[in-house]
């Protein structure tokens, strides 16, 4: 416990730095204390699970790309969403699907010459999101009792997962994740996870029993 609250401790005064030294910019990413404040929410509820992890990824990509903002009609939307329903998430589906759309490519005159360089930082901060939706995805994966039933009931996931399995190339990754149809599938169908995971636990426990049942069966007949 101890350890966590260590961790958290660290985690929140990188935020708060990153916060400071960005309101001395003529730009503020407004988003990070939004991120904060769902990060707090998951360390009083001790809910150390997939939605904590992927807004501890979030907040490690905007913090290492502190020239990255967005627009703030987007960041509105992310920060009205309360702490218990995953802003995080919904900001993920957001760099999932809008893709550049989200971002703000504005430069006040002392920063004209660098028009370049804000279009390489964004690039740069993009590639990154794939890879923090793909963990996502594997994470969510292990709530599972077994990958049939994964299979069963979120086709979308395993054949994401499977796809994992024979892409490396940053190219390839990219092909699969420019399929808005099947990425818009996948997170409707987050929002009703647990319904599916509950009737997962349904299914492996009456298979457990069916097993047992058999046992004891096989057990009587050698007596």
């Amino acid at each position: 416990m101890q350890v966590l609250k260590i961790v958290f401790l660290f985690s929140l005064s990188l935020i708060m730095l990153s916060t400071q030294i960005l309101a001395q910019s003529p730009h503020q990413n407004t988003l990070l204390p939004c991120l904060a404040r769902e990060e707090s929410y998951y360390h009083q509820k001790k809910m150390l699970n997939a939605s904590y992890r992927l807004n501890q990824n979030l907040i490690n990509s905007l913090t290492s790309h502190n020239d990255i903002l967005i627009k703030e009609n987007y960041v509105q939307t992310i920060c009205k969403i309360d702490v218990s329903k995953q802003p995080s998430l919904e900001l993920l589906k957001l760099f999932m699907l809008e893709s550049t759309s989200l971002f703000d490519y504005s430069l006040n005159r002392d920063e004209a010459g660098l028009k370049s360089f804000k279009v390489g930082a964004i690039e740069d901060f993009q590639k990154n999101i794939p890879r923090v939706f793909i963990d996502y995805i594997l994470d969510l994966s292990q709530q599972f009792p077994n990958a049939k039933c994964l299979k069963k009931e979120m086709p979308e996931l395993e054949y994401v997962i499977n796809q994992i399995k024979y892409l490396e190339e940053e190219i390839h990754y990219k092909k699969l994740l420019d399929n808005k149809k099947l990425i818009n599938t996948i997170f409707n169908k987050i929002n009703l996870i647990d319904q599916y995971k509950l009737r997962c636990m349904k299914k492996e426990q009456e298979r457990l029993s069916k097993i047992r049942e058999r046992n004891d069966q096989a057990r009587m007949i050698k007596k």
